[in-house]
């Protein structure tokens, strides 16, 4: 399952070690995990489907707590096609 092999690549860029973390926060534009992806349906909600009990770096909440507590204005996502 191509996609669901994608997503988990990208679970892993987000869950970085901190090594690597160190290594692109030494350029200004470049912060892993983004700062204010916690504050982003967009992001909070796939992740919540996919890992919902993940703790980011640094964070003390889960990624399902964050999307929960979620003080935004998007409209919650909607699935618009599930076989690709």
């Amino acid at each position: 399952m191509r996609s669901l092999e994608s997503s988990f690549q990208k679970l892993h860029f987000l869950r970085s070690d901190e090594r690597a973390s160190n290594r692109a926060s030494n350029r200004s534009s470049d912060h892993i995990p983004h700062p204010e992806m916690t504050s982003r349906r967009f992001v909070l909600q796939p992740l919540a489907d996919i890992s919902p009990n993940l703790i980011l770096p640094g964070d003390k909440a889960t990624i399902a707590e964050h999307l929960k507590y979620l003080d935004s204005d998007e409209p919650p996502l909607s699935l618009v096609q599930s076989d690709w």
